[in-house]
């Protein structure tokens, strides 16, 4: 356990990574990005995540985002990686 809390305060400290809550309209955007884009519940977590803080990218490694649909009415713009 100390190892994790030493991981979790080199994360904070050092590349100024924030853990984001989830809340009961992140938790209604997931679902509505589930129906909406056919996506599974941990991808539209993440891209409901990303909407909810108003960030200006997501990038993924996922090939569930291979193209515009997702992003093209939305101020966060999905970043393909790879």
């Amino acid at each position: 356990m100390d190892r994790y809390n030493e991981f979790l305060s080199a994360l904070r400290n050092n590349f100024h990574v924030s853990f984001l809550n989830t809340n009961i309209d992140i938790q209604q955007l997931t679902l509505a990005q589930m129906k909406l884009l056919q996506l599974e519940v941990y991808d539209a977590l993440h891209y409901a995540l990303a909407l909810y803080h108003g960030y200006d990218y997501f990038a993924t490694l996922d090939g569930d985002f291979v193209h515009d649909l997702y992003s093209e009415n939305s101020k966060t713009k999905i970043l393909k990686i790879a």
